[in-house]
């Protein structure tokens, strides 16, 4: 979400239908993480709500982890360098 101008319709409704659509394309077979960096207080919080209820979802594989930098979410991800 680092290059994010603004946000529509970003509603507590909104963000658990997302949840629950991206959970939809999870691999259980296959697990994988996700990660989102964002360093503005309205992104994080959204962020951090998708995530929540996307743990909440039954058939969730996918790990997920919410960060402030870029350096915190390559990290996370074990990766040797960030991105530009």
């Amino acid at each position: 979400m680092s290059a994010v101008t603004s946000v529509e319709g970003a509603t507590g409704k909104n963000m658990k239908a997302l949840a629950a659509l991206s959970v939809q394309t999870d691999d259980p077979a296959q697990p994988s993480k996700l990660v989102i960096f964002a360093s503005e207080d309205l992104h994080f919080g959204l962020a951090r709500m998708y995530e929540t209820y996307r743990n909440l979802e039954a058939k969730h594989s996918r790990q997920v982890a919410i960060f402030r930098t870029r350096d915190e979410a390559v990290r996370w991800l074990n990766l040797d360098s960030p991105a530009p």
